[in-house]
């Protein structure tokens, strides 16, 4: 069937937010991720610069009001919320076409300039300044696919974002070949140009197969056995002083449940207590009691304020903390959380321009902590990240950087309710573990709580009837191995994505220059 026409094209290319949404979780048909930008793709071949740009940053926008769809769950967030980050996130999409119109399409080297622009704006969009958001990257549907991911140990989950956005280019590359769209004249049987769209398939192949072969070779040894806790307090009572009690009690049933498997230390969720512990020293006493009672190390997060529309005294310094409990009763240390969440702990802030208008409900104003921390254990030592800290790589490296033997992640997941972001933001630290070749334990307040191993494999989580892992109280163990030597990730980083960029500027700049030359070779012949 031939396309013709302008708009049946601009039609089909969304196609490209319903995809792209249905490669992510809950839906997680991650084969839609290998076709999902083909029809924009093909789209914008028939557009000029500028409205490529425009149209892009529509779809761009649609595909993340169906991605983010969650954020409406979140008390304190409206439509106007949702749309204004659709705009952000969905304004990189329209980069993405304004950028890729500036080649030549017709070239064999079309999939890896789109391969090269994509990975490019992911990372831009997953460092900026407090609008850094490394989540619903395109590699990240990918998370399932564990033979294929191991290569994240070499270049991140960016390098399976580059490999998604190949296999894209060189589809919509053999649509512009065999069924023409757009006003290049492509032979009908190219044959050097297919053979160039199959290349990223059989590339796909061998990495799938080399993963396959690691994970055989390396195989996973038992280390040291750890139990979550899931309490599962609901959201609109969790922040309530008169409930704190109960919530203590639940937690310390649960506690003494898992702790008869013998762990070496128990990990209660991100502020499961949450009041400022310091200045509740009978909760802190009976937390203590309790690890002494059970010979056993609690970690358990406590919070210095409640998240949304509680007022607290602002004199005083407040943080989301992590706590380390030690078997003999004593409080061995404190990690603070430093990667705060805007709009949610804090409100950001550029120069003397504050963005307080967007989240006006907020008054529970947290402190960032200043630096990265590890605990003993046994032998061993570790680290913990809180909430949404364990989707930045770069903090997440630190710890590994630093000695950690196994990672911990605290979470409250309980914002996004029954929703997708549970299942996304467990989507995302599956990257962590594969990165580093590190074991990850998760404890979430309501889900999902499990334990992920080197090679991304949930190997065990927190389950009620049916399966059922969100909107459950409950306790798991497993036994997890400890970290054995770096990987290239974890000694050199983004090396990659950082080489893909240089790569992309120095194609652009030739083809600017390419431009330039044409255009004063003509005005010569003009003249």
């Amino acid at each position: 069937m031939r396309i013709k026409g302008k708009r049946l094209g601009i039609l089909i290319a969304f196609l490209t937010p319903l995809w792209l949404t249905l490669s992510f979780p809950k839906f997680d048909f991650s084969c839609l991720a290998w076709i999902c930008l083909v029809p924009l793709l093909v789209a914008i071949s028939r557009l000029k610069k500028t409205e490529a740009f425009i149209f892009s940053w529509m779809i761009g926008w649609v595909a993340y009001q169906g991605i983010f769809s969650w954020i409406y769950q979140v008390e304190g967030f409206s439509f106007f919320h949702g749309f204004l980050a659709g705009l952000y996130l969905g304004f990189y999409v329209g980069l993405f076409g304004l950028l890729i119109k500036l080649p030549d399409s017709g070239s064999y080297s079309y999939p890896v300039f789109v391969a090269l622009i994509w990975v490019t704006l992911e990372y831009i969009r997953s460092n900026l300044l407090f609008l850094a958001f490394p989540w619903a990257l395109l590699g990240q549907t990918q998370y399932q696919n564990i033979n294929l991911i191991q290569i994240s140990s070499i270049t991140g989950v960016y390098g399976i974002s580059f490999l998604v956005a190949l296999v894209n280019a060189s589809v919509a590359m053999m649509i512009d070949q065999w069924v023409p769209v757009s006003h290049q004249k492509w032979r009908k049987k190219d044959y050097a140009a297919f053979g160039s769209c199959l290349a990223p398939i059989l590339f796909i192949i061998m990495i799938s197969l080399w993963g396959m072969n690691i994970q055989k070779r390396d195989g996973v040894r038992d280390g040291i056995r750890l139990g979550v806790v899931q309490g599962n307090i609901a959201q609109d009572i969790k922040w309530k002083q008169d409930t704190i009690v109960w919530t203590f009690d639940r937690y310390e049933a649960l506690t003494k449940e898992v702790a008869q498997e013998k762990p070496s230390l128990i990990i209660w969720p991100e502020t499961a207590i949450p009041l400022n512990a310091f200045s509740y020293p009978r909760v802190f006493w009976r937390i203590l009691t309790l690890s002494k009672g059970i010979q056993t190390p609690i970690i358990f997060g406590a919070a210095g304020a409640a998240k949304v529309g509680v007022s607290e005294n602002k004199s005083r310094q407040k943080y989301n903390s992590a706590f380390y409990c030690s078997s003999g009763g004593k409080i061995l240390g404190e990690y603070q959380k430093i990667r705060l969440l805007p709009f949610g702990e804090y409100i950001p802030s550029l120069g003397r321009v504050s963005f307080s208008f967007l989240n006006p409900g907020l008054k529970g104003k947290f402190d960032a902590g200043s630096h990265i921390k590890l605990f003993p254990l046994n032998e061993a030592s570790f680290g913990v990240t809180i909430c949404w800290e364990n989707i930045f790589p770069n903090l997440f490296r630190g710890f590994v950087l630093k000695g950690a033997s196994f990672m911990i992640n605290i979470s409250n997941d309980a914002w996004f309710k029954d929703s997708a972001g549970p299942h996304q933001h467990l989507m995302c630290q599956v990257f962590r573990a594969v990165e580093h070749r590190i074991a990850i334990a998760r404890a979430a307040n309501t889900g999902i709580s499990c334990f992920i191993d080197p090679f991304g494999r949930i190997i065990k989580r927190v389950e009620g009837d049916a399966g059922k892992d969100l909107n459950v109280s409950g306790v798991a163990y497993a036994d997890i191995p400890l970290k054995q030597r770096p990987t290239f990730y974890t000694l050199y980083g983004d090396v990659f994505v950082l080489t893909c960029m240089i790569i992309l500027g120095l194609g652009l700049f030739y083809q600017v220059m390419r431009k330039i030359v044409s255009l004063r070779l003509r005005g010569k012949e003009t003249c």
